[in-house]
């Protein structure tokens, strides 16, 4: 999967980006910055999230923001970008947007919000999928439901982000289910959040959920465990270059942990609710990536 790779992110770490000699936010430096971050350790993305366009027009581009001068220094060190859009605006504005991305250079779109599964919406999917192909842009599907094989019909459809993931950390404290059912899940794509907190702390009143500098439920190794536990061939980092940084061990790991395998080992698992008696026998096999 040529189009698989980890993705610097923005949007859960609000650009909580310090040590740096310009304003951090959603603007042309601090993208450059993520850029800088990405290729220093071999990471093939960025993600421009929420901010870098007026909300309703795909067209109307932040002041802020200067996408070709973006895109040209991720040329120039090898990381490509990823544009986040809500899929009602890509549908009202598809062809042009779609053309416009193409003319600009980036590498593909993370659709965000559709959150149903109706014959209108799997149709808007596979619609959105060979529109960007035609124009070599690889697909991320946020807030979606389960996969079932479009990536084998269209592979440029790279991911889709379907679990209960980091973002829940920014406005509610609850147990984790990522950690208590694994193998009910396909994708994730949106670990990696080391300023790491465990239920304990939560009791002892040292923890909340805090929207512009969140924290993530458990420890730092439960972060990391689940690049390898979820399958997803696009990973985001969801933390920001700065935390990263002062954690080199960890993004030592994150620097070579693969996103696509060439082989899956489904373990004899139940969830907590489930009688031991009605696990699932060991398997191995072939990854479908």
């Amino acid at each position: 999967m040529d189009q698989a790779g980890k993705v610097a992110w923005d949007w859960w770490n609000a650009n909580n980006v310090y040590g740096v000699p310009f304003r951090a936010g959603i603007n042309t430096e601090t993208y450059k910055h993520y850029i800088d971050f990405a290729a220093e350790f071999g990471f093939d993305y960025i993600i421009l999230d929420e901010g870098w366009y007026k909300l309703g027009d795909l067209m109307s581009v932040a002041p802020e923001i200067d996408i070709p001068a973006i895109v040209r220094h991720g040329a120039d060190k090898g990381v490509g970008v990823i544009l986040w859009v809500i899929w009602k605006t890509l549908d009202q504005q598809m062809p042009q947007a779609l053309d416009q991305f193409q003319k600009w250079g980036v590498k593909g779109i993370k659709v965000d919000f559709m959150q149903r599964e109706d014959q209108w919406m799997v149709n808007f999917y596979e619609r959105t999928a060979r529109e960007a192909a035609k124009r070599s842009l690889l697909v991320d599907f946020h807030g979606a439901y389960k996969p079932t094989g479009l990536y084998r019909t269209i592979p440029n459809v790279v991911t889709s982000e379907g679990v209960l993931g980091l973002e829940q950390s920014k406005w509610v404290w609850r147990p984790d289910p990522r950690t208590q059912s694994p193998s009910l899940h396909a994708n994730a794509g949106r670990p990696g959040g080391l300023h790491a907190r465990g239920d304990a702390q939560r009791d002892e009143g040292l923890v909340q959920p805090v929207y512009n500098r969140p924290m993530s439920q458990g420890t730092r190794c439960q972060q990391l465990a689940m690049y390898v536990v979820y399958e997803s061939p696009l990973q985001m980092l969801a933390d920001s270059p700065s935390n990263y940084r002062h954690e080199p061990d960890s993004l030592a790991f994150l620097a070579a942990v693969p996103t696509v395998w060439d082989d899956t080992k489904v373990l004899s698992a139940a969830s907590a609710s489930t009688s031991s008696s009605r696990a699932g026998s060991a398997a191995t096999g072939t990854s479908a990536r």
